[in-house]
């Protein structure tokens, strides 16, 4: 079951803007962080969610799009995600709390793909515009999530003459290299 949850677990980049987030889906992803392992048990992380057009436009608009698609600018208006995460914490960052935002974001997308929503995690991101979009004084955004309906396909692949780069076909299907058993296993 986990295994299955996993696979269609994926960077989704388009999505079905005709279909919004309920409150319901918004608050299911977000107390997925509540039940996660914290270093020190000291539970830094703090989220704002943003679901309503305007300001997912303002929130798009601070995002870099998929790296290794260099002639692609994001998603087309309508493929647009319907709502984001952002994961945030006092203060400045350190390294048990970028390993405690990758537990949590993990746990968010994978309740998130339990109930059709598809997401992409962000560092690429314009910090200081975002910060003003949020007007959250005194918090830092380290992460940005994106969710939606995925409108795209995504397969995944074993990696050929050790190219780790995801690519879109002609089709549009998006193709991710995996690492196979093997390579991982030392």
């Amino acid at each position: 079951m986990i295994k299955e949850l996993l696979l269609k677990t994926r960077s989704y980049r388009r999505y079905d803007e005709n279909i919004a987030l309920t409150d319901a889906d918004v608050e299911a992803i977000a107390e997925a962080v509540r039940f996660v392992p914290s270093a020190g048990n000291l539970q830094r992380i703090r989220i704002a969610f943003v679901n309503e057009t305007l300001q997912n436009a303002e929130v798009f608009e601070t995002l870099g799009f998929a790296a290794y698609l260099k002639d692609w600018r994001g998603p087309s208006a309508g493929e647009r995600p319907v709502g984001y995460a952002v994961l945030m914490t006092e203060g400045e960052p350190d390294t048990n709390l970028a390993i405690d935002i990758g537990i949590a974001a993990e746990a968010m997308l994978l309740t998130a793909m339990e109930r059709g929503i598809g997401g992409c995690i962000f560092r690429s991101f314009k910090r200081e515009r975002l910060s003003e979009i949020l007007n959250r004084d005194g918090l830092t955004p380290v992460l940005v999530i994106s969710f939606g309906r995925p409108a795209e396909q995504v397969v995944i692949e074993d990696i050929k003459d050790g190219n780790v780069k995801y690519y879109r076909d002609d089709g549009g299907v998006h193709h991710v290299p995996k690492r196979t058993l093997d390579d991982i296993l030392v």
